[in-house]
């Protein structure tokens, strides 16, 4: 069975997309948060001089936080192929198992490749970060 791993450091050119989604979707939220305040409160210096920095630190911690658990399942995305089924394994899911038979199709996207099969919650995504990307997808497409 041979066993693929994502590439070392592949991570770090997701990491500053999250991160710029993140800090996007989080001034998106706090703004809204502030407007539906002052709205309806009014606008009173002495809640917010506690609320903004209460807001800050933790969307701080929770972004930092969330970049650590998906750097975490990054690393540890692991594929096995061994001719005959395909099984994924990554940290804090279940294992995904797809024999040769179950699959319906392989479709190459803009960040990897899908194989899919008749049940649509049933797939495996394989990213182009892969080791061996290119060889594990002719492979994969020449046995199906």
């Amino acid at each position: 069975m041979k066993t693929y791993q994502l590439e070392e450091g592949s991570f770090e050119e997701h990491r500053k997309k999250i991160l710029k989604r993140l800090i996007l979707l989080t001034i998106i939220a706090v703004g809204a948060g502030l407007m539906i305040f002052i709205i309806t409160q009014g606008f009173v210096i002495g809640v917010l001089a506690v609320w903004i920095p209460v807001v800050a630190v933790a969307s701080y911690f929770g972004i930092r936080r969330g970049i650590r658990i998906q750097q975490e399942a990054w690393e540890s995305y692991l594929l096995k192929w061994d001719g005959k089924a395909i099984v994924k394994s990554q940290v804090r899911t279940r294992d995904v198992t797809l024999s040769l038979l179950e699959i319906t199709a392989i479709e190459e996207i803009e960040k990897g490749t899908l194989i899919k099969t008749a049940k649509k919650l049933k797939f495996i995504f394989i990213p182009k970060e892969l080791e061996d990307y290119a060889i594990l997808i002719a492979e994969l497409k020449s046995a199906v």
